[in-house]
């Protein structure tokens, strides 16, 4: 009986993994967070958003927002540096990589298919919120100068540019802009 157990034991595939001070499924990096643990998933491939968020959905996890305070708290640019880092880890052997993803960030309803400064509500620091259910408030949104502008009026969802680690703009429907996309859940609770 010793010896089956020892077999079992030597065999499981682990289904979770210890990083830092939480615990999340095997593959996914953990994050501290203000609400609690936060593990997140960096997957590669040019998607629309919308497929993106299906394809994290799958994954029991949304499209992830970026934690932390602007400038004040280290954990954005932890964060930050990590998406940066893991995507070029992963293409690294792609010539023509675009240095977006996907992120959890759309324009909020109220302002969504309008130009910019219509209403006091859609100037760009307060058009966009986090669709994750966890990140909160417009904090990590730091976008690239002239970001966001909504070419068109169609620019309704959020990529990071991990060459700049600055929050852009794109339509939702694009799939050449983007290379890949974060995903984001709460950690596995102990």
């Amino acid at each position: 009986m010793l010896l089956f157990l020892s077999l079992v034991l030597l065999f499981t595939v682990p289904i979770s993994a210890q990083s830092g001070n939480g615990t999340c499924e095997e593959g996914w990096k953990w994050f501290h967070r203000t609400g609690g643990g936060w593990c997140m998933k960096l997957f590669t491939g040019s998607y629309s958003w919308f497929h993106a968020a299906g394809l994290c959905q799958t994954q029991g996890a949304r499209l992830s927002g970026i934690g932390g305070d602007t400038g004040v708290n280290p954990q954005q640019r932890i964060e930050l540096q990590w998406i940066k880092d893991t995507l070029l880890n992963l293409t690294s052997h792609i010539t023509d990589v675009q240095p977006n993803v996907w992120i959890g960030a759309r324009r909020k309803p109220e302002c969504m298919y309008k130009q910019l400064n219509v209403a006091v509500l859609c100037i760009p620091v307060l058009a966009f919120e986090w669709t994750d259910g966890k990140t909160i408030g417009v904090n990590g949104f730091q976008w690239a100068p002239g970001e966001p502008n909504n070419v068109g009026g169609i620019e309704d969802c959020g990529a990071l540019r991990t060459d700049m680690n600055k929050s852009n703009d794109f339509d939702c429907y694009s799939t050449h802009n983007t290379r890949g996309y974060v995903c984001g859940k709460p950690q596995i609770d102990p």
